[in-house]
């Protein structure tokens, strides 16, 4: 049996090693993994939903903090210690947000 190196793949179709590469990190905050909710979404949400989604963004932020990415508590986290419904306050004018038509298949 064979044994290969870390970090080596099997040598090409031409003969040439490929190197492993790990993806490439990018710095993460909360806002880009966080999710809102209107008012009116939250709403039509059922409690174990709602308890779910606080489970879920009280571990992001965990995790944030953990990893030393976490600047300032964001609102939303202060709401959830809180208690409070965590619905965004600002929405969208629908009126003046332009939303793009779905793209056709095979287009």
């Amino acid at each position: 049996m064979r044994r290969r190196r870390l970090g080596v793949k099997k040598p090409g179709r031409r003969g040439r090693k490929r190197r492993w590469e790990p993806p490439a990190q990018v710095p993460v905050t909360f806002d880009d993994v966080v999710i809102s909710f209107s008012r009116e979404e939250w709403t039509l949400l059922a409690d174990w939903q709602k308890e779910l989604y606080r489970d879920v963004m009280t571990e992001n932020y965990a995790n944030l903090v953990f990893l030393g990415r976490a600047d300032a508590k964001p609102e939303i986290v202060s709401k959830l210690e809180q208690g409070e419904d965590l619905y965004a306050e600002e929405q969208w004018d629908s009126e003046e947000t332009e939303i793009p038509p779905r793209a056709k298949l095979g287009e």
